[in-house]
């Protein structure tokens, strides 16, 4: 069974259907998971929201961290979240 999931307060029918655009490879430029993967862990363009420039804040965490994350979504089974599931997890810990 697959989590829902609570990103800034989005609904869980907003996040399953991003989470299945970017698995989608009709919508995601061909991309497979593994390509996935490689794009958001190693990709410069990615690493940007880690290093903004002039006053803008950065992303929390950093890239190898969103690896990681993205990694371990893909060796379990990358499920997208659906509003009838029943258990509950946050993708990303709140900022401290």
């Amino acid at each position: 069974m697959a989590c829902r999931a609570e990103v800034d307060g989005m609904a869980d029918e907003i996040v399953g259907q991003i989470c299945e655009q970017i698995k989608d490879p009709k919508r995601n430029g061909g991309k497979t998971l593994a390509a996935i993967h490689e794009h958001m862990a190693h990709d410069s363009l990615v690493g940007w929201a880690w290093m903004p420039g002039g006053n803008r804040e950065p992303a929390p965490g950093t890239q190898a961290q969103l690896g990681a994350l993205i990694g371990a979504w893909i060796q379990s089974g990358a499920a997208c979240p659906h509003p009838d599931d029943r258990c509950r997890c946050v993708w990303y810990p709140p900022p401290e």
